[in-house]
């Protein structure tokens, strides 16, 4: 009851202090008011109790009003102009679809002042720079303010972290030190490590799902698979969260048990839930779970096992007195409300849910870790529900069947992706079963997520709350949250299985197992081609081409990589099986961004046989310089080149060997494609000479992928003379350049072919038999 008084103490001066704007003193004369009640309720020890609820109110109001004196980081009086500073690489990049963002902390300022100054800053550099954690960094660079949206303030949301701004593709310069003990880089360094074992053992998005749910590193995933997790209520099952603590935690002590008894293991457990938590990135919710997971083993150290409320309470406290910041953070916020409505709830709701089964006699029918799933999950959605109502304004309609779904597969995940990472460190001849065995529930996850939250009508936007309702709801959950936990219900009397029953029980465990049998083996064969078919996917990689052919035998040759390494990866992992991890054959049409971009990615993901294609000896950026590291350029591709693969001809037809071109897009390199009666033709991004020049010799033809992403520089002759069944577009949705040009839409039709397009129908796959064709599209 101390602890429970200790928290609401605090948590009435810091809410008061926080959300009302009232004084710092005032929560503590709010509890001192509330003496008379606590009196005649708890007796003398009421006097105790509303002392302690005072003097903690005064202290969670002080620190509070404290904390929001501080004056903003020095280095803010600079935003807008161009500056260069001396600092520190904090942590781990986030990914955009072609850049990092870095956290730098300033240590010094060099222009336009020589001083030392405070302030981080939200450093923007492209997908091949890679720093390391505790780095000493030069930036040169114009502060930017963050863009901000109506509905969010991302402007403010940094600062509140003490990030003053960004720098976009600053010059950079590495000082050639690293700050800071190796201890203390140690949990970044180890979070890097695990999520790059992932990399090698899963293929994408699965691999990403699987950092996420181990060290909180799902940058991978991409934004459309997170709204999907969002819509279906699945999100939580992304973050590292404080059931992923309790399972490391359980493990530990589940292991040590039987070797050093009930109280000798609680200290080695305790050690594992905070090297966990320190690799896991010290999120909020973690930390929370962490500290909870101390107090419990702390308690049966000493033989005092404690209630979970004030455990809770304690932690709360202790993060917030350390970092007021946390009152309005939504994640710590969402973590504390659905652990306290779980710790209260879940025994009436698990208990409700075994009375309705039974009453219905479908209680043989519901294991009791599926109906625990279903009770966890409505307590949960019950406890967040103001705070969802008033962040994110929707409401998820599929959220407790998803979790019901999803739930128990998480366990499977977590063991299974903590296993793969190991196998890939360790030793590599296991790196691939152990990713299989991951993938399976990974990928139930995933399509759960697609599946549910794809639906139009999976959730449902709310008007904004006003105060009153959210005070009114608000009061009405802890109302409820302290009937629940004042008195336990009376168990459930288990249900009375006949033979019938027993029966009915068989088979749906049967059918229940064959089903997972067969999404396994469904899964696992999924992206295999039937027999003597041959597969082109144009992939959607957005404003950029990337092709990927496989021949009727399994063997794959990509035609570029687009620009983005994180969209290709994901791309590539939803056509390959998840257990072919090689392309036999990596085409370059030509060196620019759009075409080689994703390149060094794909290689640090994917044994590349062979690299073929444009000569870039002479070809300079980053891009290039990162494939050629990668993939050196073993052989020069020109027109008269041709190679079979399983039946399947590649003939190169462009460019023509030693000729110089003035206009880079012209020397692509052209590949016609022929297998039996059916002839595709890539062309890159040549222009109207180039056209022209191949036009007489190649045609017609039965698929072509449009030249430079449909721009205006090809010519209707062009399209005339391939006389295309039909015409593959890859461009990206939105772009800045108006790809596809109407003009070439007419041309295409007037041609007679049939228009596809990635930015509208996403990935496009052709597939043939050798004498017709087909297409599929993704949407």
């Amino acid at each position: 009851m101390v602890l429970l008084a200790i928290a609401a103490g605090w948590f009435l001066g810091a809410g008061l202090t926080a959300f009302a704007a009232a004084p710092w003193w005032t929560g503590g004369l709010t509890a001192a008011a509330a003496t008379p009640w606590a009196v005649a309720r708890w007796g003398h020890r009421g006097w105790v109790l509303a002392a302690v609820a005072a003097m903690l109110a005064l202290a969670g109001g002080w620190r509070l009003a404290t904390a929001h004196d501080q004056p903003p980081p020095a280095l803010l009086a600079y935003r807008g102009a161009r500056i260069t500073f001396e600092g520190v690489v904090e942590g781990e990049p986030s990914y955009g679809a072609t850049t990092r963002r870095y956290t730098v902390r300033a240590e010094r300022l060099l222009a336009p002042e020589n001083r030392p100054i405070d302030g981080r800053v939200l450093t923007v550099v492209t997908q091949y720079t890679e720093l390391a954690p505790g780095e000493r960094v030069r930036l040169a660079g114009v502060l930017q303010q963050p863009r901000s949206s109506p509905e969010f303030d991302y402007a403010a949301y940094l600062l509140q972290r003490g990030i003053v701004g960004e720098l976009y593709r600053p010059r950079l310069e590495r000082l050639g030190e690293r700050v800071g003990a190796g201890w203390q880089r140690a949990p970044s360094e180890a979070r890097a490590t695990i999520e790059w074992a992932l990399g090698q053992a899963l293929p994408e998005p699965e691999a990403s799902l699987a950092a996420g749910i181990l060290v909180g590193r799902d940058e991978g995933m991409g934004p459309e698979l997170r709204e999907r997790f969002r819509r279906s209520g699945l999100a939580h099952l992304v973050a590292v969260s404080g059931s992923n603590v309790a399972l490391v935690t359980a493990a530990a002590f589940a292991l040590l048990v039987p070797l050093v008894g009930r109280r000798w293991a609680a200290a080695p457990a305790a050690f594992a839930a905070l090297a966990y938590a320190a690799a896991a990135g010290g999120d909020p919710p973690v930390v929370r779970a962490t500290i909870m997971a101390g107090i419990f083993l702390a308690g049966l150290a000493i033989g005092r096992p404690q209630a979970g409320l004030p455990a809770l309470g304690l932690a709360a406290v202790a993060m917030t007195a350390a970092d007021p910041r946390l009152l309005d953070d939504v994640g710590f916020q969402l973590s504390c409300a659905a652990t306290a409505g779980l710790i209260a709830w879940f025994p009436w709701a698990d208990t409700i849910l075994a009375r309705m089964l039974t009453a219905a006699r479908l209680a043989w029918a519901v294991p009791r870790p599926l109906r625990s799933v279903a009770a966890l999950t409505l307590c949960a959605t019950l406890a967040t529900a103001p705070i969802s109502w008033a962040t994110f304004g929707t409401l998820s309609l599929v959220g407790p069947a998803a979790n019901v779904v999803a739930e128990p597969l998480f366990v499977p995940a977590f063991v299974c992706s903590a296993a793969a990472a190991a196998a890939a460190i360790l030793w590599e001849p296991l790196e691939r079963p152990a990713g299989l065995l991951a993938y399976v529930p990974l990928r139930a996850i995933v399509w759960t997520a697609e599946t549910l939250g794809g639906e139009p009508w999976a959730a449902v936007d709310l008007p904004s709350p006003n105060h009153l309702a959210m005070l009114a709801m608000t009061a009405l959950l802890l109302a409820l949250g302290w009937l629940a936990a004042r008195r336990r219900p009376l168990p459930a009397e288990g249900p009375v299985v006949g033979p019938h029953g027993r029966w009915a029980r068989r088979v749906l465990v049967g059918a229940l197992a064959g089903g997972a049998g067969a999404f396994a083996a469904l899964t696992l064969t999924a992206q295999i081609p039937g027999p003597g078919v041959l597969q082109v996917a144009f992939l959607d990689v957005g404003q950029g081409d990337a092709i990927l052919v496989t021949t009727p035998n399994g063997h794959d040759v990509l035609v570029d990589c687009g620009p983005s390494g994180l969209v290709l990866l994901r791309e590539i992992g939803e056509v390959l099986p998840p257990w072919d991890r090689t392309i036999d054959r990596l085409l370059v049409s030509h060196p620019q961004a759009d075409h080689v971009g994703g390149c060094a990615a794909l290689a640090e993901r994917y044994r590349i046989r062979s690299g073929t294609g444009w000569n870039g000896e002479a070809s300079t950026g980053e891009a290039w310089s990162a494939l050629a590291r990668e993939v050196p350029n073993s052989e020069v591709l020109v027109a008269g080149t041709e190679w079979q693969v399983d039946g399947v001809t590649f003939r190169v037809v462009w460019p023509p060997a030693g000729v110089e071109f003035d206009e880079p897009n012209d020397a692509s390199l052209v590949v016609e494609i022929v297998y039996g009666d059916v002839r595709i033709l890539l062309t890159g991004d040549i222009e109207a000479a180039a056209q022209e020049a191949i036009a007489g010799a190649v045609g017609p033809i039965n698929v072509l992928k449009v030249p430079h992403h449909g721009s205006a520089t090809s010519r209707p002759g062009f399209f005339a003379a391939m006389a295309a069944e039909a015409a593959v577009i890859s461009v990206g949705a939105g772009n800045p350049y108006g790809h596809p040009a109407p003009a070439t839409l007419r041309a295409l039709a007037r041609a007679g072919s049939a228009i596809f397009r990635t930015d509208e129908q996403g990935r496009i796959t052709m597939l043939s038999d050798g004498k017709r064709v087909w297409f599929e599209t993704e949407r």
